[in-house]
């Protein structure tokens, strides 16, 4: 029998009912588990020191920042 392994999935949106749905949806798969979902940049910052999600969903536009940049500075 072949054995899957569980990714793990980091969500940052401004939106609630974004997070809400993509956490709902993310309970559906069995191979997807939701570590963290953050709202904005500082807090997505705090939540990386502590985990290294395999997957990460940003919004591209969140206020006060831009999710592409975010990126950047993920990598510094």
């Amino acid at each position: 029998m072949l054995k899957f392994e569980k990714y793990s999935v980091g969500i940052i949106d401004d939106n609630p009912i974004v997070i809400n749905g993509l956490c709902n949806y993310f309970q559906t798969c069995t191979q997807l588990k939701v570590v963290f979902a953050v709202a904005n940049e500082a807090m997505l910052l705090e939540q990386l020191k502590q985990e290294k999600p395999d997957f990460l969903i940003t919004d591209v536009v969140l206020k006060g920042s831009h999710g592409i940049e975010l990126f950047n500075k993920m990598a510094t």
